[in-house]
């Protein structure tokens, strides 16, 4: 009957099984009197009522679709719960397995940043990793050179505060999206991207950098972090931009040229 909580074999047309997938009976006894293996869903050892215990509760910790675990009450006196117990000890279940999914999470991503940090402290390229609410845990040393902050700096502050607004502006749509195509669960998409924008320097002015980024996902695929490289790339925007203005120059020329010979 555990196996059955923990993996969610339940179903509520029975009375010993509740909406939310719990188990419960103040008679063991009288339980295993009255059904069959095919009622309760698989075949039971019946330690509990071989151990004297005559009510039991078996509550899956709970958050959404995930049971990390189940809450187990024994009584060896009958009628020891009621429905509204069972109800009241759900929540805590619930409370409980969000509190395990959180911590799991957190462990996902800090496993993720310590196998990148060797690496990461060694590269020219600026490395980092962002929790789902945006928050540095962890950036590489290069940050540096590339914005004038030390790593330490970098990870106290609001990551709003590092891009120039229409950056940000451009970064929250993108993320949006994604978050989006996650919920379609569409799992064959791509969710990684990459994205020019401007990072604000330390000494206020900005600099233009290739972002290039993906998901930390923990062992139930679902997103926990974001780990991302980022490239100066001033240079190559300012040879664009020379380019740019070049080819308008030239433009201009080859067009007076084609009005003289018009003209003439």
């Amino acid at each position: 009957m555990c196996g059955n909580i923990a993996c969610g074999r339940t179903d509520p047309k029975f009375p010993f099984f509740t909406e939310c997938g719990s188990f419960w009976t103040n008679s063991t006894t009288e339980l295993l009197a009255s059904t069959s293996e095919e009622d309760r869903q698989a075949r039971t050892r019946n330690r509990c009522n071989s151990e004297g215990y005559e009510s039991v509760a078996l509550v899956p910790l709970r958050s959404g679709d995930e049971i990390s675990g189940l809450l187990q009450l024994n009584d060896s006196r009958r009628d020891s719960f009621t429905i509204e117990m069972i109800k009241f000890l759900e929540g805590i279940g619930t409370t409980i397995g969000i509190a395990v999914a959180r911590k799991r999470a957190g462990d996902a991503l800090k496993e993720s940043e310590s196998k990148y940090r060797l690496l990461a402290d060694n590269v020219n390229d600026v490395i980092f990793v962002l929790d789902m609410n945006l928050n540095y845990t962890y950036v590489s040393p290069s940050i540096k050179i590339l914005r004038g902050y030390e790593s330490a700096e970098v990870l106290k502050q609001p990551s709003i505060e590092t891009l120039t607004p229409s950056s940000w502006d451009l970064a929250m749509r993108t993320l949006s999206e994604i978050i989006e195509l996650e919920k379609s669960e569409h799992k064959d998409i791509n969710l990684s991207r990459t994205l020019q924008v401007e990072m604000v320097r330390k000494d206020g002015t900005a600099v233009w950098t290739e972002v290039k980024f993906s998901f930390i996902r923990d062992e139930n695929q679902r997103m926990v972090g974001i780990l991302g490289i980022t490239r100066d790339i001033s240079e190559r925007k300012r040879a664009e931009e020379e380019l740019k203005q070049s080819e308008e120059r030239y433009r201009s020329i080859f067009d007076n040229a084609q009005e003289g010979i018009y003209r003439s």
